[in-house]
């Protein structure tokens, strides 16, 4: 075991994946995989195991992570202190950022959501960029763009250091949040929409109404949108996930749904679809920056510390009904596939208000579902 494995392994820890690892450390993925499983025979434990096309850290794999970032870091600190005088003594009272800055140069990981129906993202991760750049100029990231489960999932598990979610977000116990933006909800309809003739549209108005929405962002709009229209007694749904933002544009854009937009967009939509505004009371959703109560990194800590150290709570997640489609694979209680589906979708004419149906473009069988 070297340091060079440990660097490999944990930047395949970080990505889930060894191709996309292989591409950051520059290196090809057949002498990767040789050096990880040299790596597991090496300590006698299995580090990884597949779940689809990811690879998730074991238990004895999640122990080596922590303890291989703490060793890496070590090392970093003793090359820099080689060519660099020790100023541990004059910044032991400086604050976070002093020690943020003092900290080795191992990258940190972060990650965030990205999605068209988040126009507001770029600003939020642009503040946090500049709070790290602030904190600990010269600091190296890896910034990843994932779901806002797995971000939580990661964080919580130690492969990131913190995560940029926008909306509902699941709170942990090991979990801290603050907020970095809040911006409010949109609908976007179709001009031929019954909604499209209201100027603003109430949350009863929404119930039994179908949501369309971009599979990396549907936990965190509609969970809003539930925790808003059950105050009033209202039940939106059933849940149309598509895989992006267009394909919820799409279904809108024919009436078979309504879709969400969060801010305000800086691009117009096409003719067949308009915006209408939700209700005064209609939610705001807070972009949060997500990362653990314990064992946070410094950076972390200061970067937290110079967006404001505002703690938030989200809206509690809406427990949807799941419906089976026949041809998509089973879905996970997030409304996700296991495995991607055929062409051909049959889809039951019963479904559930608050089900959470998986669609691509077959709109003939979400007519027939909705006729």
């Amino acid at each position: 075991m070297d340091l060079r494995q440990l660097r490999y392994f944990v930047t395949v820890a970080t990505t889930e994946n060894i191709a996309q690892a292989s591409e950051r450390l520059h290196i090809s993925a057949s002498p990767l995989s040789r050096q990880i499983i040299r790596l597991e025979e090496a300590l006698g434990v299995m580090l990884f195991e597949r779940e689809r096309k990811r690879l998730k850290l074991t238990e004895a794999g999640r122990r080596l992570l922590t303890e291989a970032r703490a060793l890496l870091q070590q090392a970093d600190t003793l090359a820099r202190r080689i060519v660099q005088p020790d100023t541990s003594q004059t910044e032991a009272d400086a604050g976070p950022q002093a020690e943020a800055q003092s900290e080795p140069r191992t990258p940190l990981t972060f990650a965030y959501t990205q999605s068209s129906l988040m126009p507001g993202m770029p600003a939020a991760l642009q503040r946090v960029v500049t709070a790290l750049s602030t904190s600990a100029p010269g600091m190296r990231a890896d910034m990843l763009v994932m779901a806002p489960e797995r971000i939580v999932a990661n964080v919580m598990r130690g492969v990131l250091h913190a995560g940029l979610i926008a909306g509902y977000a699941p709170v942990h116990d090991g979990l801290d949040q603050v907020s970095v933006a809040y911006e409010r909800v949109t609908l976007v309809v179709s001009v031929n929409h019954w909604l499209a003739r209201q100027n603003v549209v109430d949350a009863w108005q929404l119930d039994n109404v179908p949501i369309a929405l971009d599979a990396a962002l549907h936990d965190g709009l509609f969970g809003a949108l539930t925790h808003w229209c059950g105050r009033h007694g209202a039940t939106p749904g059933p849940l149309l996930i598509t895989p992006d933002a267009a394909g919820a544009s799409d279904l809108a854009a024919s009436g078979i749904a309504v879709t969400l937009q969060v801010g305000q967009a800086h691009t117009a939509l096409p003719p067949d679809l308009v915006r209408v505004q939700l209700a005064w009371d209609a939610p705001q959703i807070h972009t949060a920056l997500v990362y653990p109560k314990v064992d946070c990194h410094p950076v972390v800590r200061a970067v937290v510390s110079a967006l404001g150290g505002t703690h938030t709570e989200s809206a509690p997640a809406p427990q949807s009904k799941l419906l089976s489609v026949p041809g998509l694979g089973v879905l996970t209680d997030k409304g996700t596939p296991v495995t991607p589906g055929p062409a051909h979708i049959e889809i039951p004419t019963t479904a559930p208000c608050g089900s959470t149906v998986l669609v691509d473009d077959h709109l003939g069988f979400m007519h027939s579902m909705l006729a």
